[in-house]
């Protein structure tokens, strides 16, 4: 038992009053009880608590001994088990000693007895722990001999490629007065090979080319910063020292051209038939400088390029991680810092259904496929994605680069070319309404000529005069879909706007007996609107306000509320409210749409689509409350 552990002792005895005078009994001995009263709940709580002791009547209803033993030495091996028995119960607990058991007590128990039983299941379950100890310390020691027999082969291995890189070495120092180091001749540096008298014994062929034939003269000829009387040189600090040196020298050419360089150094012991040598390795940092130069120079003009294409280009793992992109891309959809290019573009918690990158990564080739991404301030763009897979020097997929470009305006060009097909289609049946309304009108003011009715006249050219304005509305409506022009915003009063758009329908109100009630709240107050635009856009509104009153079937008189009011956000609210038809969710969802419509063949479905277009211009809003016969209100914010 554990030095710092509570001794638990799970008591399992049906009798109320046996129990409570063992638990006595043992917590006086400094226990802590759990005490169970039957036998079905004693597996169930020894495997929840697992105390390291098990105290058991083994008379105790729906218990069985070799059940609770098998569970304890399964569940806790360390845990020991005592049983009380009656006189008619030894055979029981001599079985029950054979599968495990601690000790065995005969009922009534002796206080003594139980002390003994209790000592030596304590020095079982202490021993038990102290060979477990003694085990995980021997599992330690192995580990750490194992780390330092792995320590000392891999030291064993490292001498031995030097020994051989020596031997090597040795053999071609051997050769050196037969002028063998034609094996370093192609490789980039200048090498040579030094006396213990400081003298160039042999050198390759760049040395040559570089600094003539210096063979036999002194070890520093070469060094610009070394004096006639200064013979310091790191071939000569390598013989001292007897180790390789490293260090940065000046050099001076054969054409007085000075040069930085790297020096390396390696002593060579002679053996027994020939003496000492340095080979020394000059690596000319210039020529790494200009090297080094000219890749910065490609990797920034790549960069460059790689930034200033005019798509969105990211570079993709296998776990669709963007790794890289460009300038643009970081623009518009900001720094992916390693998220998900699902995440990035669609702010999607799974990848794509057939996802161009996912395929490339599956067959190598590379893929196309037009997809709508969202920017990170919310604006949708159409994309038509490339995928080109980037290969490893094994072949395989590495990673995929992706070029998205955007086809934004052609897809928005494209619907508005099949928009206006549409809008020309439709206009075409209005126009030809109107036209025979025209006729008819016309035919009744020269039937009334011919007549000399007045009243006859008076109708007709009503006729006409109507005709004339849906016209004229009609065709403003398609040159602001058709043109789109762009805003000039100036400061207007906001009454003044207000009493132009109801000077426009004021002949339409007067012919059919409407009532028009407007409400400013502060004529002096202005907004900064296209006043062409905005008055278009609340025409439009009384427009489709006198048009849901003429359709309503009522009694009483039909009217419209136009009232103007500044609210607490800076804003200029124009409410247009009407008792007429109303709309059912059907017209309120699609009410904005091109070319909706409930009037019929009294509407082309334009007015309203046109003066939502003209409010967002602005980055205004126009909210829509209205139910089925109970009217509409209408209400343009602009800012």
């Amino acid at each position: 038992m554990k030095r710092n552990e509570k001794k638990h002792v799970l008591l399992i005895e049906c009798a109320p009053r046996h129990r409570r005078t063992l638990s006595s009994q043992l917590e006086a001995r400094g226990y802590d009880i759990v005490p169970v009263g039957d036998g079905t709940r004693a597996c169930r709580v020894f495997r929840e608590q697992l105390p390291s002791l098990v105290l058991a009547d083994v008379s105790v209803p729906g218990l069985h001994v070799q059940e609770l033993i098998k569970v304890i030495k399964q569940d806790r091996p360390d845990s020991e088990v005592i049983l009380i028995t009656g006189q008619d119960d030894q055979e029981l607990g001599i079985e029950a000693l054979r599968q495990g058991a601690c000790d065995v007590l005969t009922k009534p128990v002796n206080e003594d007895l139980l002390d003994i039983a209790l000592g030596r299941a304590e020095e079982k379950i202490a021993l038990r722990e102290e060979l477990q100890g003694y085990a995980d310390n021997l599992d330690e020691l192995a580990k750490e001999r194992s780390a330092r027999l792995i320590q000392a082969e891999r030291a064993a291995a490292a001498c031995q490629v030097m020994d051989r890189f020596f031997s090597a070495m040795s053999t071609l120092t051997e050769n050196a007065d037969e002028g063998e180091l034609s094996l370093f001749n192609e490789m980039p540096c200048y090498i040579s090979l030094h006396s213990p008298d400081l003298e160039i014994m042999d050198t390759n062929q760049l040395f040559e080319k570089t600094f003539g034939n210096l063979l036999r003269e002194p070890s520093w000829a070469i060094y610009a910063q070394r004096g006639n009387g200064d013979t310091d040189c790191p071939v000569k600090r390598t013989f001292q020292a007897e180790t390789g040196q490293r260090s940065r020298e000046l050099i001076r050419t054969r054409r007085e051209q000075l040069a930085p360089v790297e020096v390396h150094t390696l002593p060579f012991p002679g053996g027994d038939n020939c003496e000492d040598m340095v080979l020394e390795l000059c690596v000319d940092l210039s020529r790494m400088e200009e090297l080094r130069n000219t890749l910065a120079e490609t990797q920034h003009h790549y960069q460059q390029l790689f930034d200033e294409v005019p798509c969105y280009i990211s570079v993709l793992d296998e776990d669709l991680r963007v790794r890289a992109a460009n300038k643009r891309f970081k623009e518009d959809f900001g720094d992916p810092a390693g998220g998900c290019c699902y995440r990035v573009f669609k702010q999607r918690e799974a990848p794509c259904t057939d996802c161009p990158a996912l395929m490339t990564f599956e067959d190598g080739l590379p893929r196309q496929s037009e997809s709508a991404v969202q920017t990170r301030d919310g604006a949708m763009r159409n994309v038509l994605i490339s995928t080109t897979p980037l290969k490893d020097a094994q072949g395989g997929v590495a990673q995929v680069m992706e070029v998205s470009t955007d086809i934004t305006r052609i897809r928005e060009l494209q619907d508005h070319l099949t928009s206006l097909g549409l809008l020309l289609g439709s206009v075409s049946h209005e126009m030809k309404n109107l036209l025979t309304l025209t006729d008819g009108g016309s035919y009744k003011v020269e039937a009334g000529l011919a007549r000399g009715d007045l009243e006859r006249i008076q109708q007709g050219w009503q006729t006409v005069t109507h005709t004339l304005g849906r016209i004229k509305k009609m065709v403003l409506d398609i040159l602001l879909y058709a043109k789109k022009p762009e805003i000039e915003k100036a400061p207007v009063k906001a009454s003044e706007l207000a009493e132009d758009a109801v000077g426009q329908v004021r002949p339409r109100l007067d012919e059919h007996g409407l009532c028009l009630d407007l409400s400013l709240a502060d004529p002096s107050w202005e907004v900064l609107v296209d006043r062409d635009t905005i008055h278009s856009a609340l025409t439009n509104i009384l427009e489709n306000a006198v048009d849901a009153c003429l359709s309503a079937p009522r009694t009483d008189r039909p009217s419209i509320a136009l009232s103007v009011r500044a609210c607490d956000q800076g804003q200029t609210i124009f409410e247009i409210a009407d008792n007429g038809v109303g709309l059912d969710p059907e017209c309120r969802n699609n009410l904005f749409t091109l070319f909706y419509t409930s009037k019929g063949r009294k509407g082309t479905g334009l007015g309203l689509f046109v003066a939502k277009h003209i409010v967002d211009q602005h980055g205004g809003s126009i909210e829509v409350d209205s139910s089925p016969g109970q009217g509409s209100v209408f209400r343009v914010a602009l800012p």
